[in-house]
């Protein structure tokens, strides 16, 4: 993977919000946040475990980078490009999207090979499961493509492969 996109997603990662690496829904946090936190008490408890969490959500995105890192190299391997990557990282989760020219998309080289591979890799770092998950999608670059609805679902990394920069 190109170091600037590996150096992009770590910087990203470390300037996620608290809110955003503890993953609230609708200003809730899951039962287990909530949970451990009681379990801790006290506010020293408390920022023992929100340090904690921070470094677990960095550690999860390193495993995210690798495994994407992985992906596109494999991709690379067959020569096919991915176009662009966007990522919904979260304390529990990591979801990679890598958008794909849109006759590439449907051949069924590209399926044979991509969905098995990715497979493969999610495998690989999904060891322990019930922690943290990485699932690695593809989606068509089709004309018209909304790139602004991808960040409303929570994508909030996204880089242009092709040119080697983020996205604004």
């Amino acid at each position: 993977m190109h170091e600037v996109l590996k150096e992009s997603l770590i910087r990203w990662a470390a300037t996620r919000k608290d809110e955003v690496v503890f993953d609230p829904k609708r200003g809730y946090y899951s039962l287990d946040i909530v949970i451990d936190a009681f379990r801790k008490g006290q506010e020293s408890g408390q920022n023992d475990y929100i340090e904690q969490a921070r470094g677990k959500y960095y550690e999860n995105a390193r495993l995210a980078v690798e495994a994407t890192n992985k992906m596109i190299t494999k991709l690379n391997e067959k020569n096919i490009v991915p176009l662009k990557l966007y990522m919904n990282h979260s304390l529990t989760e990591s979801i990679i999207l890598l958008s794909i020219k849109e006759d590439l998309y449907i051949d069924d080289t590209f399926i044979d090979f991509a969905y098995p591979e990715a497979t493969k890799i999610q495998t690989e770092y999904n060891i322990n499961g019930k922690d943290f998950n990485i699932h690695i999608n593809f989606i068509d670059e089709a004309e018209g493509f909304n790139h602004e609805l991808l960040k409303s679902d929570g994508f909030g990394f996204s880089y242009d492969l092709v040119k080697g920069e983020e996205l604004a």
